[in-house]
């Protein structure tokens, strides 16, 4: 039972997922398997290689060559697997309810949403238009497009 409490406290500690390779070797000797924490610590595995590992790494990469200790350590990472993917779900629960409103509304209305942003850039670029050009500018700047569609719809055939 000790070993239990041990391993919660590492787990309180940080969840796997950001586990170093010295955490890794504190939950070795927690449940027992401390044999196998200088190799753990000398291939480098940390939590998120940890919770990701298969018999056959453990076998091959870890040398952990005794079966019951595999199976071991197997239903021991399975456990923290679970503690790892609860954590990341808590971790996404934090968003505010602010965001998690607006990303349902752009889920459920795409066009709205890049709509209002493109209102919004349009807006940013004519107040930085209207900061840096003068009236004479605008007035010129008319003219130039005036000129320029004239010249297009001339060019076609059609009459301005």
């Amino acid at each position: 039972m000790a070993a239990n409490a041990s391993v919660a406290a590492i787990l309180r500690s940080n969840p796997p997922q950001r586990w170093t390779s010295a955490d890794v070797k504190r939950w070795l000797e927690s449940i027992g398997m401390d044999v196998y924490a200088p190799i753990f610590e000398a291939t480098g595995v940390q939590g998120a290689d940890l919770i990701t590992m298969t018999a056959d790494d453990l076998k091959k990469r870890c040398g952990v060559s005794s079966l019951g200790h595999r199976t071991q350590l197997m239903s021991q990472i399975a456990v923290l697997s679970a503690r790892a993917n609860s954590s990341i779900k808590r971790e996404g629960d934090n968003k505010s309810a602010v965001s998690k409103r607006k990303e349902l509304l752009e889920t459920l209305y795409p066009d709205k949403a890049r709509r209002e942003n493109k209102a919004a850039m349009d807006e940013k670029l004519l107040e930085a238009r209207e900061m840096y050009w003068t009236p004479d500018d605008r007035k010129e700047r008319g003219a130039v497009e005036q000129n320029r569609a004239e010249k297009l719809a001339g060019g076609r055939g059609m009459r301005p």
